[in-house]
């Protein structure tokens, strides 16, 4: 949770064990690059837009992702690498055309979308939809890292 007490799971997800979030993480100090892991850039979403999805789909009040890794350098500034629920990773991926954009029209009323439009929150939902059924065909979990 960052001093607002947000968990930001937007930014930058990727395909990985939860046993890799250090790793991760150490792509800011450049230990570890993008490409050695499936990446997506969602840095477009904020991570207001990300829980206000995540409020759309879930069955309880858990949290969107839980804290794996947290580091703090002069140098590199913060980074955290959260695990994204694996109900939303679920969820994402089991989306069908026609719930995807009935979703994406819910979700695009969002506050945090509002200068969206609707074929836009189509098209990155379905992005999302895509990634999470790579990392469940993969067996992996969503690792999402914020940088500060």
């Amino acid at each position: 949770m960052d001093r607002n007490g947000v968990r930001p799971v937007s930014a930058d997800w990727f395909i990985a064990d939860p046993d890799e979030a250090a790793d991760v993480a150490s792509i800011v100090c450049e230990l570890h690059g993008f490409d050695d892991w499936p990446h997506l850039d969602l840095a477009d979403l904020d991570d207001e837009a990300v829980g206000a999805l995540w409020a759309l789909l879930r069955a309880d009040d858990s949290p969107a992702a839980e804290l794996l890794f947290e580091d703090s350098d002069p140098e590199d500034g913060s980074v955290s690498v959260y695990r994204v629920h694996p109900e939303l990773v679920r969820k994402l991926a089991g989306l069908k055309d026609a719930e995807l954009r009935s979703l994406a029209k819910k979700w695009g009323a969002a506050d945090s979308l509002s200068e969206w439009n609707t074929p836009g929150v189509e098209a990155v939902l379905k992005t999302m939809a895509a990634f999470a059924r790579r990392a469940i065909f993969d067996g992996k979990a969503i690792l999402a890292m914020a940088v500060a």
